[in-house]
């Protein structure tokens, strides 16, 4: 069984000066031998996950850290190289394809030290409880970072018990440490899917977010408007502005809103998207409509579905707004704008909503779903 991982920001301030600084202090040579290996590496075809100890040694840190450096050396360049290589395999027909192959076969790569954090395991870390005191929750052990231990309180944040009351464990053998001296802690559970509820499909898009098959669509909070109207107001706004980042951060909250109250979660055993992965800026589609974040958005219904224990399928999206959800029949001649008119069994209907009845059906009865890429208890592919 699957287990989900969410992670909860924590700024230790109950420590004292000393061991905020003692987080912090690593940083600077980290990032100075992350890059050097990174740069060794770009020249390399055939970059090992992990490395022999004649690499580690001539890291300038302690066995233990020195085989962090390596490890996310090692992961930086391989995901380099794949996007290289699929940048490669598509030709130059997209301009943010170009962009990838000019950034990264230059040979160079600029580490900058505020992206950096370093991922500690249970070489370094052990999380243990407070039973002494009622000042702090747990206690994390520290060691050989770089040398030495030292201990950190931890007073569970609000996020943090809101994840335990949903079933949540803390992780007590890993931690990542962040270069402005906070900490990212893990919790897990365990996936268990509904076994009883309804199945929902789910049609997105520009003009409504989302388009459900029981009819819902989306809905605003009273201090908001439609994606479609953020959107508008995105594309006339200056790029990189104060005012484009709000617009954009209306828009994430608009979908959030959206994917948390137009679906009832409660009821749902299963729900079925559309499989938009291949959307992207270069294409036709994209370019029009380049600020609509479809992948914030299945990303965010991924999340949801996980938290509420719903298997989530992906389909096939192909035809979805040209066949007639009541007699199958298909033309692209069926649909006009907003309205759906059988040309065979004159049925009419919304064209969004039609397509989720389709998007529905596909999933519950047909297998045209996506090619899988990784077996998840919650997802079926």
């Amino acid at each position: 069984m699957a287990k989900l991982t969410r992670t909860s920001c924590y700024n230790p301030k109950m420590a004292n000066q000393i061991k905020r600084i003692r987080l912090i202090q690593p940083f600077d040579l980290y990032t100075t031998e992350l890059q050097k290996l990174v740069d060794q590496l770009l020249y390399v075809d055939v970059i090992p996950k992990f490395f022999n100890k004649d690499v580690t040694d001539q890291i300038k840190f302690p066995a233990r850290l020195s085989q962090v450096v390596a490890k996310q050396a090692s992961a930086i360049t391989r995901s380099i190289q794949a996007k290289v290589k699929l940048a490669q395999d598509a030709g130059n027909k997209q301009k943010y394809q170009q962009e990838i192959l000019n950034k990264y076969t230059s040979r160079s790569l600029k580490i900058d030290i505020k992206s950096v954090n370093i991922e500690l395991d249970s070489r370094f870390v052990d999380i243990q409880p407070n039973k002494t005191s009622k000042l702090c929750d747990y206690w994390i052990k520290i060691t050989s970072f770089p040398s030495g231990r030292f201990y950190i309180p931890l007073k569970l944040t609000n996020h943090m018990k809101d994840l335990v009351k949903r079933g949540y464990e803390l992780k007590t053998n890993a931690l990542r440490v962040h270069s402005n001296g906070t900490i990212g802690l893990y919790f897990n559970k365990e996936a268990k899917l509904r076994a009883v509820g309804i199945s929902l499909g789910v049609d997105m898009g520009r003009n409504k977010i989302i388009t459900c098959s029981d009819g819902s669509v989306e809905t605003t909070h009273k201090t908001s408007v439609p994606v479609k109207q953020i959107l508008a107001l995105i594309k006339r706004r200056k790029s990189n502005s104060n005012s484009s980042k709000k617009s954009r951060t209306y828009l994430k909250n608009q979908i959030n809103y959206s994917l948390n109250h137009d679906i009832n979660w409660n009821v749902l055993k299963q729900l079925v998207i559309e499989d938009l992965s291949d959307i992207k800026t270069g294409n036709k589609w994209g370019k029009t409509n380049q600020h609509w974040r479809v992948g914030f958005a299945q990303d965010r219904l991924k999340q949801l579905s996980e938290e509420n224990d719903v298997r989530l399928t992906r389909v096939n999206a192909a035809y979805t707004s040209q066949i007639c959800s009541v007699c199958g029949f298909k033309d692209k001649n069926n649909r006009s704008g907003e309205k759906f008119k059988c040309l065979s069994c004159d049925h009419e209907m919304d064209a969004d909503i039609n397509a989720a009845i389709n998007i529905h059906n596909r999933g519950i009865y047909s297998s045209s779903t996506r090619k899988p890429k990784k077996s998840l208890a919650y997802e079926s592919l």
